[in-house]
């Protein structure tokens, strides 16, 4: 009888075995669980919020170019007022053409009195 017992005691203490790393294999599982789920949220998360961030970088971008664009013009703008002349040039050539005028007067006046 002492064989049969001693199997006995050693399929008891199998089985109770098996049954604490069946739980604690449960328990990992339930925890491995847990933690794909939060990683499938903060994914989707990711997911929308780069989303939202290429909808802003697109819209930054449409201001940048307008803005480009805007600068661009003032720049053609310098630059042909540049190719033009200066301010200084512009006035006198304002007052410039007064005076000669002024002076194209009298040069005329003088002549016919003499």
């Amino acid at each position: 009888m002492e064989p049969l017992l001693k199997s006995d005691v050693f399929f008891f203490i199998s089985s109770v075995g098996f049954i604490v790393l069946t739980v604690l294999l449960s328990v990992v599982l339930v925890y491995a669980i847990l933690i794909a789920h939060k990683v499938l949220a903060i994914s989707k998360l990711a997911k929308k919020k780069s989303e939202e961030i290429g909808v802003v970088i697109t819209e930054v971008n449409k201001v940048v170019l307008d803005k480009t664009e805007e600068v661009g013009e003032a720049i053609t703008d310098a630059k042909d007022f540049i190719a033009r002349g200066s301010v200084l040039h512009w006035i006198t050539y304002l007052f410039g053409s007064r005076a000669e005028k002024k002076t194209s007067k009298r040069s005329r006046s003088q002549d016919k009195e003499n």
